[in-house]
């Protein structure tokens, strides 16, 4: 469960680092996608009933820590100069 939050966006902040550079705007959409939790097409690839039931709770716990993880990295790309985290414009 830790690894899909906290590895995957470590892994695709080096394939990151290894490949052409992009626009900051994507390479943020990257990392932070890289930290969402696990999809619930969990559901999709288990086949029996004790499968399915440890896929809920991985996304049930994925979920929770989510709300921890995806902070920290937003935060480490607003420190890095990557997004805004300035007031939204009004319309």
């Amino acid at each position: 469960m830790a690894g899909k939050l906290v590895l995957s966006p470590l892994v695709a902040l080096c394939l990151l680092a290894i490949l052409p550079p992009m626009d900051r705007m994507w390479t943020a959409t990257a990392l932070i996608m890289a930290g969402v939790p696990a999809a619930s097409s969990v559901f999709i690839v288990a086949g029996d009933r004790a499968a399915r039931r440890i896929g809920a709770a991985i996304i049930v716990w994925t979920v929770g820590l989510s709300a921890l993880t995806i902070p920290v990295i937003v935060a480490a790309l607003a420190m890095a100069g990557m997004v805004d985290l300035g007031p939204a414009p009004l319309p």
